[in-house]
């Protein structure tokens, strides 16, 4: 009966959780320009200065299809994009995600 209580609170408590934390550091030299984060639905757009950090939550209350999370931004006058976080039926692969914009890449892990 208590493995039962615990497995009921921990599907109530998982189920209410909508968004994903994207921490976003910029550890390249340059300034970063209109950056969009998505995950198809929810829009963010912003810039970061060399080695800034920010956090970003990611909307899924309203997300009912498959789909992927994007990051594009522009660097040097350069397009640069990438796609992480699978998401099925609106419910992400994973809830924290953390993204390092290098120079030339994006090193992307999630906790």
């Amino acid at each position: 009966m208590k493995h039962l209580f615990i497995f009921f609170i921990f599907i109530l408590f998982s189920c209410n959780n909508h968004k994903i934390e994207i921490k976003i550091n910029n550890n390249s030299s340059k300034k970063i320009e209109k950056i969009e984060l998505t995950n198809g639905y929810d829009f963010h757009n912003f810039f970061m200065l060399s080695k800034q950090d920010t956090v970003i939550y990611l909307d899924f209350k309203d997300v009912k299809y498959d789909g992927l999370c994007g990051i594009k931004y522009i660097q040097n006058d350069s397009l640069k994009s990438t796609k992480f976080c699978y998401y099925s039926n609106g419910v992400p692969d994973f809830y924290n995600y953390f993204l390092i914009i290098e120079n030339d890449t994006i090193i992307i892990n999630n906790k």
